[in-house]
C-alpha cells in the first residue's frame, strides 16, 4: 500500500471515528437533565409566547430510539384571578416523531396524545373570558386553522379530559367528562376528520335546570369548512341528531339538518314544570344561519302519543302534527 494511500485510509477512518464520537456525545448530552432543562424552558418560552398566557411544565423526557417526546404536568394560566385553577391543566402530552428527511431537516409529527386534559372557560359579565392574547403578532397571514392543518399531525388523542365552562353573563355551567377524541391527517386535500365523544356531559342552565347527556361528534376540518358528518346528543329518554356544515369563515354560512325525539316527562321534569304530560314530541327538518340576525329554521313536529291529566281529569292517546 503507497503512503498516499495509507494516508487517505487513516485519515477517513479518523474521520468516521471523530463522526462516531461526536453521535456519541451528542446523544449523552440529549440523555442529560441540562439538555431536558433546556428543552423545558424552550418549550415554557414558546408556549408564553404562542398563547399569552403563563405557563408551567413539570417534566419533560425525550427517547432517542422512539423519537418520542413527553411532556408532564403542563398548564397555562389565563386571565384567571390569582389562585384560581388554570385555564388549562394537561396530565401528560406525548409526541412520536417522524424524521422525513435529515439533510432537509423535516421531521413529521405522527402522533399526540394528550392524557386528562381539564380546561375551565370564565365568562364574566361583559363578555369577555380568561383566555389571554399572544404577546406578540402572528407573523404568518394563514389563519390558526391554516396553520393546524399544516402541522399534518397523523394521529390525535384526548384521554380522559374535563371540560368546564362557567358563564356569569347568563348563568350556566358544563363539565364534560370521559373526554375522547381520535383525529386522523389527510393530505389530499389536507383536511382533520375525526371523532369526539363526552360521556356524560353535565349542563346546567340557572341552579335548577340540571341536564345529563353522552355527546358524540363525528367531523372534518378542512382550509375553510367545518363539516358534521354525524352528531347525536342523547339523555336517557330523549335524543337529538345533528349534521350538516359551516363554509366560508370570513363570512360564515351555516347549513344543517336535525331530527330531535324528545321526552315530554323528561324536558318537563328538567324545567321544573309541576305538570307531567306523557308522551314523546319528533321534530326534524333543517336550519340555515348566517348570523343571529339571519336564520331560518324549517321542519315538521309529530306528537303522540300523548297523556296528561289535571285531578279527575285525564286526557290519553293525543296525536298532533305540524309544519
Amino acid at each position: 500500500m503507497s503512503r498516499r494511500s495509507r494516508l487517505a485510509l487513516i485519515l477517513g477512518g479518523s474521520m468516521l471515528a471523530l463522526i462516531l464520537l461526536l453521535c456519541i456525545a451528542a446523544i449523552l448530552v440529549a440523555r442529560s437533565a441540562w439538555f431536558h432543562e433546556q428543552v423545558r424552558e424552550r418549550i415554557v418560552a414558546e408556549a408564553e409566547k404562542a398563547t399569552g398566557g403563563r405557563v408551567e411544565i413539570g417534566s419533560f423526557d425525550f427517547q432517542w430510539e422512539t423519537l418520542t417526546a413527553r411532556v408532564n404536568d403542563f398548564a397555562i394560566h389565563g386571565t384567571e384571578p390569582a389562585g384560581s385553577p388554570p385555564l388549562l391543566r394537561v396530565r401528560s402530552i406525548t409526541v412520536a416523531l417522524k424524521i422525513v428527511s435529515m439533510l432537509e431537516r423535516v421531521v413529521d409529527v405522527r402522533s399526540i396524545a394528550v392524557d386528562q386534559p381539564q380546561a375551565r372557560l370564565i365568562v364574566s359579565a361583559d363578555g369577555t373570558t380568561n383566555v389571554p392574547q399572544p404577546k406578540a403578532p402572528r407573523a404568518s397571514s394563514k389563519t390558526p386553522l391554516e396553520t393546524i392543518l399544516d402541522l399534518a399531525i397523523g394521529r390525535f388523542s384526548v384521554q380522559n379530559g374535563t371540560l368546564e365552562v362557567n358563564s356569569k353573563r347568563m348563568p350556566w355551567s358544563a363539565a364534560g367528562e370521559n373526554l375522547r377524541a381520535q383525529v386522523v391527517y389527510n393530505r389530499l386535500p389536507p383536511s382533520y376528520r375525526g371523532d369526539i365523544s363526552a360521556q356524560p356531559l353535565h349542563f346546567r342552565v340557572s341552579n335548577t335546570l340540571p341536564v345529563d347527556l353522552d355527546a358524540a361528534v363525528s367531523l372534518t376540518i378542512e382550509k375553510n369548512k367545518f363539516t358534521i358528518s354525524s352528531a347525536r346528543l342523547q339523555t336517557a329518554h330523549s335524543s337529538v341528531e345533528l349534521s350538516g356544515a359551516v363554509q366560508n369563515f370570513s363570512s360564515p354560512q351555516s347549513l344543517f339538518q336535525y331530527n330531535a325525539r324528545l321526552s315530554l316527562d323528561e324536558v318537563l321534569r328538567t324545567l321544573r314544570f309541576r305538570a307531567r304530560p306523557q308522551g314523546m314530541v319528533l321534530i326534524g327538518g333543517s336550519a340555515s344561519v348566517r348570523d343571529f340576525g339571519h336564520y331560518l329554521l324549517t321542519g315538521n313536529m309529530h306528537m303522540g302519543p300523548l297523556s296528561f291529566g289535571q285531578g279527575n281529569l285525564q286526557v290519553r292517546n293525543v296525536r298532533a302534527e305540524s309544519a
